[in-house]
């Protein structure tokens, strides 16, 4: 269960992405940006403090879904520094430093559960001083494919590469771990062996989102 506090966030988040897309290098649209959203999901952070959501978003009907993976923290995560995306200031919660959460290790960590035991995204909850949480309605729904019995070892250090033509694939490793994500939909990251995050929104648009794979290191 996620709970999202109705508030005002300064820039919004389209716009934070907005300013830190053309600077990517498998970014092919125009700059200025602007986007629409497609779909969004969220992942709880077990500890209760990073705030966990994957946006897709893209510039028209013709334009390439691009996923933008996203955490949000209360304090600089200070080994992350090359992957802050930006910073916002919340009306409830305070400053706010958004990075992109493949080179955070609470949002990884969770793609990785989420993808080995088959879990799906949270629930969110809208929340208003005075008043009942209410639920967020979903605009996209994913699921993992493996199984509720698997076990799933604590991450180590990060390394994260891009891959691909226009490094339009993140790939982390951590130890024995392999996680690709695709940067733009479409762009399937390794499949041999590998679990995956299948995403559904829309009139039944389904794409994956993520895999992972058990090496050998």
């Amino acid at each position: 269960m996620a709970i999202v506090h109705a508030a005002e966030l300064k820039p919004s988040k389209l716009e934070l992405i907005a300013s830190w897309l053309p600077g990517q290098s498998w970014y092919g649209g125009p700059d200025p940006v602007t986007l629409d959203l497609v779909g969004a999901f969220r992942f709880d952070d077990p500890a209760g403090d990073v705030g966990i959501q994957v946006l897709l978003v893209r510039e028209g009907i013709e334009s390439p879904i691009y996923q933008v993976p996203l955490t949000y923290r209360s304090a600089p995560l200070v080994e992350a520094a090359d992957a802050l995306i930006g910073e916002m200031s919340h009306s409830v919660l305070g400053r706010r430093w958004a990075y992109d959460g493949c080179h955070d290790p609470v949002f990884v960590s969770e793609l990785v559960r989420a993808v080995l035991t088959g879990d799906t995204e949270v629930v969110e909850y809208r929340h208003a001083e005075g008043q009942e949480p209410t639920v967020v309605p979903a605009t996209m729904h994913v699921r993992g494919s493996g199984q509720p019995a698997a076990s799933v070892a604590p991450l180590g250090a990060l390394k994260v590469t891009s891959e691909g033509g226009d490094g339009s694939v993140a790939v982390i490793r951590s130890g024995a771990v392999e996680v690709s994500v695709p940067r733009v939909l479409g762009q399937d990251p390794t499949t041999d062996g590998a679990a995956a995050l299948t995403g559904t929104w829309g009139d039944g648009e389904s794409q994956r989102l993520a895999t992972v794979r058990l090496t050998d290191a």
